[in-house]
């Protein structure tokens, strides 16, 4: 399945993933997004995601259980207008799948690591990566592999905690 996991914000634009699920209803969409009383479009759009018969909805998943969605997923989309490196794209490339991603491309870590497509704001090229993805699974395997890849490399916790312990020691001798 196509995965989005994120929050009822709106600068995340959920109803871009709901009208990707739509325009592509032979394949099987996965969306995570929990539900807020304080956020009165959250329900709203929820009950859109649940009327769309090839979305599966889930109102809230803790992040510990999160790791397995991602395990199943054939990729991860984005459709947030901005972003700092979020956990996500970590989460992707921890389970070897690729992102597509609509807008963001923190240190343009996706498009320079070839971990998937960035679509530059354009709708029309978001659901033709996608389906893309869908359809090239060598090509989907490799941008997942690409992924994994960056992320075993840049953000190991084992590798970066000894970063951090010199630079919490004051060491001047932190070369690597």
């Amino acid at each position: 399945n196509v995965l989005w996991i994120a929050r009822a914000e709106t600068w995340k634009r959920p109803e871009l993933f709901i009208k990707l699920a739509q325009a592509l209803s032979n394949e099987s969409f996965m969306m995570v997004m929990p539900v807020s009383d304080e956020i009165l479009e959250s329900r709203q759009l929820a009950e859109r995601a649940m009327a769309t018969p090839n979305i599966e909805f889930i109102p809230r998943v803790d992040f510990n259980s999160s790791q397995a969605l991602f395990e199943k997923a054939m990729m991860l989309v984005n459709t947030s207008s901005w972003e700092g490196f979020p956990n996500t794209f970590l989460q992707a490339g921890k389970s070897g799948i690729p992102i597509v991603s609509l807008d963001v491309d923190p240190d343009s870590f996706i498009t320079d690591n070839r971990c998937g497509f960035v679509c530059d704001g354009d709708f029309s090229v978001l659901r033709q990566k996608v389906k893309y993805f869908l359809e090239n699974e060598r090509a989907r395997k490799q941008a997942g592999q690409n992924c994994y890849e960056y992320v075993r490399k840049h953000h190991d916790i084992m590798k970066n905690i000894d970063k951090w312990k010199c630079l919490i020691n004051g060491s001047v001798d932190c070369r690597q």
